[in-house]
């Protein structure tokens, strides 16, 4: 069995705190090996166990340079720093792989005590040799396990923050369906009360079917998204007409720009190219930012809301423009971060920027903003054109 393992440890005197006789003594209980090197001569002397251990036949002699042919190439630098005489450890110990002639790769531990003579010279270095080979198993095994439980905790975390994103959404959900559902409610009070005057037209009925009807799309839009994101992956993109996204997003959000007296301006080229988008998640996105915007004008005289689109560097530029309060650069720096919010408690999750950023990212586009005190806000939203547009096509 070829086995793959960490990088074998060299250890210094504080390590080895077993004696090297004592090492001897259990050779006698344990299948260890045993070996001695006549450090004048440079003759190696090995046990049977030692020869077995290396793979070689009980009466071969053995050198040190077959010893060394034998080591693995990834622990042969630590194997001669091990037989380095020079060192200033005299115990010393080291796990190395071999390979072995019949059994492929094994790991073995070598133990080792170095003996000087009256004047201080190594004369000899006696050693034990055991195999580790099944305990170095059980160590990869266990690195295994601890492996897979840690890959098992990063999928839960996966599932967690997938959890907590659609916990994000949900509430930006509820808080961007009491808009729509406020403006089912006048439609139909409206068509009520006409109804009990006996004023309601077919043409004045005809329309306003058809203008609830817009709005419900719009809410079953919003649920599709919502569903789309339990069941996780990444939103299907196509070709989209960037005049449909503006009827939905004027379904739901022009009854309360005429409530609240605001002028709407639309800039959209007759051949403005078709854009790369998921539309329900586009209009998602844009009926953020235009809540956004109605809250920036709340005060404002004669408030004003621009949805700008053109083509700039084969790329499709949206832009929600308002002539509202505008913000600060510290605000402007955390706009998109999840939970931050400048309205009162209760009017606000502080997420839905942060969303409809999640959104455009996975549209593989961008957005941005731009804002000064007393001057309005522009978010600039850039995606992919679904198809390469000419040159000497303007924007």
């Amino acid at each position: 069995m070829t086995l793959k393992v960490d990088q074998p440890e060299i250890f210094d005197d504080s390590s080895l705190n077993t004696p090297i006789e004592t090492w001897f003594q259990l050779i006698q209980i344990i299948q260890m090996g045993s070996w001695k090197l006549n450090l004048l001569t440079n003759q190696l002397f090995c046990s049977p166990e030692t020869r077995d251990l290396l793979g070689f036949p009980i009466n071969h002699t053995i050198t040190v340079d077959a010893w060394l042919k034998l080591v693995h190439s990834d622990d042969l630098q630590l194997f001669n720093q091990f037989m380095n005489l020079s060192g200033e450890s005299q115990n010393r110990e080291l796990d190395f792989r071999i390979h072995h002639p019949k059994k492929s790769i094994i790991w073995l531990r070598a133990v080792a005590k170095i003996s000087f003579d009256l004047e201080a010279q190594p004369f000899e270095c006696r050693g034990i040799l055991l195999d580790i080979t099944a305990q170095k198993e059980k160590e990869l095994e266990a690195s295994y396990s601890q492996l897979e439980e840690l890959t098992k905790a990063q999928e839960a975390l996966k599932s967690t923050n997938r959890l907590a994103t659609i916990g994000e959404a949900s509430a930006s959900l509820a808080h961007e369906l009491k808009t729509p559902l406020s403006v089912l409610m006048t439609q139909l009070q409206h068509l009520n009360l006409r109804h009990h005057l006996n004023r309601l037209g077919e043409k004045e009925l005809g329309e306003h079917i058809s203008s609830m009807t817009s709005v419900t799309e719009g809410l079953l839009n919003r649920l599709t998204v919502m569903q789309e994101m339990t069941h996780g992956g990444k939103p299907g993109l196509g070709p989209c007409d960037a005049s449909e996204v503006l009827k939905g997003v004027e379904s739901l959000i022009g009854p309360t720009l005429q409530a609240r007296d605001i002028k709407l301006m639309v800039d959209l080229p007759q051949k403005l190219p078709l854009i790369r988008t998921n539309r329900s998640q586009l209009e998602q996105v844009l009926l953020i930012l235009c809540n956004n915007a109605l809250d920036a004008l709340e005060d404002t005289l004669n408030p004003s809301l621009l949805l700008n689109f053109c083509t700039e560097d084969q790329l499709a530029k949206i832009e929600v423009i308002d002539n509202g309060s505008g913000m600060n650069e510290t605000t402007v720096s955390s706009i998109f971060s999840p939970f931050f919010t400048t309205k009162k408690r209760g009017q606000g999750t502080g997420l839905g920027l942060t969303i409809a950023k999640k959104i455009i990212e996975e549209h593989q586009g961008k957005i941005s903003v731009k804002s000064s005190i007393g001057l309005g806000t522009t978010f600039t939203i850039r995606l992919r054109l679904a198809e390469k547009i000419s040159e000497t096509v303007t924007s």
